[in-house]
Parts: C-alpha cells; sequence; structure tokens
C-alpha cells in the first residue's frame, strides 16, 4: 500500500532536520540562519529522496548539503557585511576549516566521509583538521570537545515541523513557491534565472554559479519594470545564446534551486536555440529517473512582444516554461508557467529575464 505523501514528508522531516538544524547552527552560530539551512536541506532531501538510496548514502548527502549552504550563505552575508559567525573558539577558524572541526569531532567522521562531506580529497580534509587545531594553538584556547558540542546542541530548540514550502510545491503543485529556476544551455553556455516572485530579501533568492548565469542574475531586481512600456533591458545583462549543441544537448536542462529536475532531447534544445515567432513548437521532456518530482513538460513558441520591439527598436521573441510536478507514471498536474526573453542584436540571439505569468 502505497504511503501518504504526509507520512513520507515526516519520515524525511525526521531523518533529515534536525540533525541538519544542529550541524547548521555550529557552523554559521545563528538560529535563525540555521533554519532556513535545514528546512532547504529537507526539501532537497525530500524531492532526492529516492534517488539517493541508503540511509548511510542519505546521511552522507544531508552533511555534504548543510556544509555547501552554510559556506553560501556566509559567504553572501560577508559580502553584505553582515556576516554571521559563531561565538567562542570556532570564531577563530576559516569556514572550511570550522566545517572539518565540527564534522570531525560533532559528526565524529573518519577521513572519508570527511572528504566527501567537504568535497575533498581525504589528505585535504586531514589536512584542513591540522590547520584548525594548529589555529586554536596559536589563540591559546582549548578547542570545543565532543561532549560540549553534543550539549550544545542538546539545548537547541528543534523548530517545530515546517513543511508549508513543501507543501506548496508537493501537494499543492505550486511550482513557482520553490523559488529559483534556471534554465541551462548546452555545455552551460546559456542561462537564464527566472524569479517567479520577487523575494522581499535578497538572500531568500539563492544563485547557482553557472556560467554565463553571472549576466542574468540581475534580472530578479528588474522584474517590476520588465516589459513596461518605454523600457528596454540593458544588452550588458543579457547572456549570448549559442548555438553548439552537437554532442552536448544532454547538459540542457532545467533546474530548480533544489534539484536538477530532467533533461531534454534534442529536439528540445533546437526548439529554444530558434525562437523565431510563428506556431508554437510543443516538445516533452522525459520523466527521467524517480517516480515522482519537479519536472518541465513543455516548451513553447510565442510571438514577437510588440511593447518591447519599440521600446528596444530590435525583434524580441517571448518563450515560456511549463514546470509541473510529475507523479508515478508520469501524470503531470498543470503546471506553472515561465517565460523568458530573446532579443536578436547583430550577433544572434541573447536572452534576457523573467515574468511569472
Amino acid at each position: 500500500m502505497r504511503r501518504s505523501s504526509e507520512a513520507r514528508s515526516a519520515e524525511v522531516w525526521a531523518r533529515t532536520f534536525p540533525r541538519a538544524f544542529r550541524l547548521a547552527h555550529l557552523l554559521v552560530g545563528d538560529a535563525s540562519l540555521a533554519e532556513r539551512i535545514a528546512e532547504r536541506t529537507f526539501i532537497r532531501m525530500h524531492v532526492r529522496y529516492r534517488d539517493v538510496t541508503g540511509d548511510e548514502g542519505r546521511e552522507r548527502w544531508t552533511l555534504r548539503t548543510v556544509v555547501r549552504l552554510s559556506h553560501s550563505r556566509l559567504r553572501r552575508q560577508s559580502l553584505r557585511r553582515r556576516a554571521t559567525r559563531p561565538s567562542g573558539p570556532l570564531n577563530e577558524l576559516r569556514f572550511r576549516r570550522r566545517a572539518a572541526y565540527v564534522l570531525s569531532i560533532y559528526e565524529d567522521l573518519d577521513a572519508g566521509a570527511l572528504a566527501h562531506a567537504l568535497d575533498c580529497s581525504p589528505s585535504g580534509a586531514i589536512a584542513l583538521l591540522e590547520a584548525a587545531e594548529r589555529s586554536f594553538g596559536k589563540a591559546g584556547i582549548e578547542p570545543p570537545i565532543r561532549t560540549e558540542f553534543a550539549r550544545r546542541a542538546a539545548e537547541l530548540p528543534i523548530p517545530p515541523l515546517a513543511l508549508k514550502s513543501l507543501k506548496r510545491a508537493s501537494r499543492s503543485r505550486a511550482v513557482s513557491s520553490v523559488a529559483t529556476v534556471i534554465l541551462l544551455g548546452a555545455s552551460g553556455f546559456v542561462g537564464v534565472q527566472a524569479v517567479t516572485a520577487p523575494a522581499n530579501e535578497p538572500e531568500e533568492v539563492e544563485d547557482i554559479q553557472v556560467p554565463g548565469l553571472q549576466g542574468a542574475s540581475d534580472a530578479r531586481t528588474d522584474l517590476a519594470r520588465f516589459g513596461a512600456p518605454g523600457w528596454c533591458p540593458s544588452l550588458a545583462g543579457t547572456t549570448p545564446f549559442k548555438s553548439q549543441t552537437q554532442g552536448a544537448f544532454g547538459d540542457t536542462a532545467i533546474r530548480f534551486d533544489i534539484a536538477l529536475a530532467r533533461r531534454g532531447y534534442r529536439q528540445t534544445i533546437d526548439a529554444l536555440l530558434h525562437p523565431s515567432p510563428g506556431a508554437p513548437p510543443v516538445h516533452e521532456w522525459p520523466h527521467h529517473g524517480s517516480s515522482s518530482g519537479l519536472g518541465v513538460i513543455q516548451i513553447t513558441g510565442g510571438s514577437t512582444d510588440p511593447d518591447l520591439v519599440r521600446s528596444c527598436g530590435r525583434e524580441v521573441a517571448r518563450r515560456s516554461i511549463k514546470a509541473a510536478v510529475l507523479q508515478r507514471g508520469g501524470d503531470a498536474d498543470a503546471g506553472e508557467v515561465i517565460a523568458f526573453y530573446m532579443i536578436l542584436v547583430d550577433e544572434g540571439w541573447r536572452v534576457w529575464g523573467s515574468s511569472d505569468l
């Protein structure tokens, strides 16, 4: 008998969230930030639960994801000069040394597991751990020990089960609630960052660093103006849409910020590479793998946008992607439509921006 989505969510939460929250708190030193990191880890695990095999594999995946998210969040906060750092002895350590020490002492990881969590070689993991211990020695302080970490973690109140984001994605089928959607071109040549709703706080939108995406990452700041009469996006914010698909079409995919959703066929990429107005082509993306998850069910062509053509003085074509939650057997709901625009310049088509329809 198939278990309900609520039962599965509770199981994934119990296996993922408390451990992720405690580890994130030791790494970032802030309960609110640790909760956001743990929730994002939980959502990602929920989507990938069937693809990550075995309890040990899921534990290793959870630790690695928490480390990556913690580092990413702290780096972005540091750039805004609002860095959150753990108090006490851990404050003396750079992030990767701190992560190596916490994972080794609190999680009791051996060199192999530590290397996997830190995404480095076993010798590199040992070097980070030794560097952390030297830093403690130079500062003349006693490093935290396992019992201290355990006590500190036990004192942390675990936030209540927060399934709001997940339920919007998996029960009410609102794919737009999952935040950032990214279209990757062949071999990473092209990127469209589609923010389906303007974020109240910049850090709530997590950028995925992919070659070609840097120019498009500012699109979220201009969503309110996008398509307004008399306004044309700066070409500096566009990204070249290259047509080299031979041998690389498997690299094209729709990516949500919680999971790589699906890979496409060559004809799907060809449809994206030729945005001339006319009869909209429709292509199915394969279900690929797990019995449920986020996916793209079609890509459609669109007509030239007359307002933007007048504003920009050049041809502007609109394309759209329909994303949906795929169920067992490949069934999908109606999905959410996300649009992006392509602008014709002298050297070819360039892609820019997005909007929620």
